[in-house]
């Protein structure tokens, strides 16, 4: 059975007449016997695969901060402003399994999570820029760059979490009346995203006709153009050169390596503008007339717009 122990500690003030309050809450949370993955045993019939049992532990600790402020506060006029920051971060601090073979760990990390790390973790290859040909490298569990899918575990490596660090909002509401003007902001950081399926690098598939594989054309990352076309285009590129089926220099593992790679995992922090309304509060001696307590109208817009930390690959430097 899982067992989760918790504790935090919260501070709570309000000052001029309740027109400021603010609040600040620390927790941490201790999981045990978590449900996780275990290695069977091949003599009790489980081969070398997997099974889940109360077999993990993590702890989770963090905190929340809110204050709202009463700006204006007349006849007429409101104005409130709220703001809201949480941090919080989670490491599994113990479990009993690891991953039997290399992709595995890359395709199914909550399944094979890392002591010492988050549990919603990235993991791949450490980029180690293009060769002097163009080709994509990643480095080996011995510090050497390959041009290949390295088979190692010790090869994989952490490359951040996929839940963020810190989050929060910003939102103001805006009285004249009977107008009401609002907007919600929200934002988010300290975590990654990958991308592995919009690479600017050609695909390939596997033809059972031709009894070979073969260059699939479809939709690519814009970055391809910014690909590498001459040596030393590696010092300034991180975009593989195109490299089509029939090409000598042609590996069906290249796109999958490069996929997992370090450079393929973004900054998914991002600002949005959730919300803006402007609301009218109809008069109450009209409403009446309807046989209603209070209407309202409001216009919306949704979602208006997304600042994201995501960076194009070609701006980014090789990594030697």
């Amino acid at each position: 059975m899982e067992r989760t122990f918790t504790g935090n500690i919260g501070v709570d003030v309000t000052m001029y007449n309740n027109r400021i309050t603010a609040s600040v809450d620390y927790y941490r949370k201790n999981g045990k016997d978590l449900l996780a993955n275990t290695m069977g045993v091949p003599t009790e019939g489980f081969g070398y695969s997997t099974y889940q049992i109360n077999n993990g532990e993590m702890t989770n600790h963090g905190i929340e901060t809110t204050i709202s402020a009463e700006i204006i506060r007349s006849k007429n006029w409101k104005w409130n402003l709220t703001g809201l920051f949480a941090f919080n971060k989670n490491k599994v601090t113990y479990v009993n399994v690891e991953a039997p073979v290399y992709f595995l760990q890359l395709d199914y990390p909550q399944a094979y999570p890392r002591v010492g790390n988050p549990y919603q973790a990235l993991y791949g290859y450490e980029w180690a820029g293009l060769s002097a040909e163009g080709l994509p490298q990643v480095y080996d569990e011995t510090g050497k760059a390959v041009n290949f899918s390295p088979s190692e575990l010790d090869a994989i490596r952490y490359l951040g979490s996929t839940v963020p660090t810190y989050s929060g909002s910003f939102s103001s509401s805006l009285d004249f009346k009977n107008f009401t003007l609002a907007f919600l902001l929200t934002y988010e950081g300290g975590h990654k995203m990958k991308n592995n399926s919009f690479l600017p690098m050609l695909g390939n598939a596997y033809n059972s006709g031709m009894f070979s594989y073969m260059t699939t054309f479809s939709p690519v990352n814009r970055d391809i153009v910014n690909r590498w076309r001459k040596p030393g285009d590696e010092a300034t590129t991180n975009v593989p050169r195109a490299v089509f089926a029939e090409d000598p220099a042609f590996s069906s593992d290249t796109y999958t390596m490069y996929s997992n790679a370090s450079i393929n995992v973004l900054d998914a922090s991002n600002i949005r503008m959730r919300n803006i309304s402007l609301a009218y509060n109809l008069p109450a001696s009209l409403v009446r007339h309807a046989f209603m307590q209070s209407a309202r109208i409001q216009f919306n817009v949704e979602n208006a717009f997304t600042i994201a930390g995501i960076k194009r690959l070609s701006t980014s430097w090789a990594a030697m």
